[in-house]
């Protein structure tokens, strides 16, 4: 039912068209490649950081995953947390750097600071 309605919808409009109040809307949506796959190919320079929010992980997961982030998209380092780790007052996390800890910063402060001193670090290497 939901694959004829996607291929075969009741309406279909064009960007210009106005559309009746008095019509169904379903609206589908294209997914977009990720931006960071394609900044190393731009600039092999860039010291790239991605992030990594996942849910439900243990410690021992949660670095795979940020490792797998890195691999994938050839960044330098990873600053990977936990939605628990989420707060109004702030959040942690684990900045990674070729898949090992290099720092457990808690707050966006501390998390800049960690993510800047590592890459004026292996950039003065």
């Amino acid at each position: 039912m939901i694959e004829e309605a996607l291929s075969k919808p009741k309406y279909r409009h064009e960007a210009d068209e106005k559309i009746s109040s008095n019509e169904e809307i379903m609206m589908g949506f294209e997914t977009t490649p990720k931006v960071i796959s394609l900044i190393k190919k731009k600039n092999p320079n860039t010291f790239l950081v991605g992030f990594k929010l996942v849910k439900h992980n243990k410690e021992n997961n949660l670095i795979k995953q940020a490792e797998k982030l890195r691999l994938t998209n050839d960044c330098d380092a990873v600053f990977a947390n936990e939605v628990s780790q989420l707060s109004e007052e702030g959040h942690a996390g684990l900045l990674l750097h070729k898949g090992e800890i290099v720092a457990r910063p808690v707050g966006k402060k501390q998390i800049a600071e960690a993510i800047v001193n590592l890459a004026v670090n292996e950039k003065l290497k």
